[in-house]
């Protein structure tokens, strides 16, 4: 009777209980990952425009940009670049959020030498009315040249 008992007890707190929900900031590491697959696919300025809110603040520029040819524009056409998201948090209001990762950015110098330089980045999202995330600010700092990434944290 007891053991019929307890295995009640026990089925019954496991159907009450909530199965582990995913973190919500999950939905911001997979909008950054998809951005930079889109920049690998269709270059980065062209993944920036895509991926813009209709106005965007970028470290570089202190004016806003609209997203599009303008914002496009900003990049180099033969610029190339990696980055992945090692972190992100969304706001208690679910509607803005942000992303931290590291980036590797490849582009030839004047004299037509291949660059490399390792950065780190935030990017901040906005929850658009169609339940999309669009970036509205953008931000990255140089590691140092030739210098490694640090390690992630964990």
């Amino acid at each position: 009777m007891f053991r019929s008992f307890c295995s009640a007890l026990l089925m019954t707190l496991a159907t009450a209980m909530p199965a582990h929900a995913a973190d919500p900031a999950d939905v911001l590491l997979k909008a950054d990952r998809d951005f930079a697959a889109k920049a690998q696919e269709i270059g980065v300025g062209k993944a920036f425009a895509l991926y813009a809110a209709e106005t965007v603040y970028m470290i570089n520029s202190p004016e806003p940009k609209g997203p599009g040819a303008a914002l496009e524009k900003g990049f180099p056409p033969d610029l190339q670049m990696d980055w992945a998201p090692e972190y992100a948090q969304i706001a208690a209001s679910g509607d803005l959020g942000w992303t931290w990762g590291r980036a590797t950015r490849r582009f030839k110098d004047k004299e037509g030498k291949l660059v490399e330089k390792n950065s780190q980045y935030m990017t901040v999202w906005h929850k658009q009315a169609d339940g999309s995330w669009k970036f509205v600010a953008d931000m990255g700092a140089d590691v140092g040249p030739g210098k490694p990434l640090p390690p992630a944290k964990p």
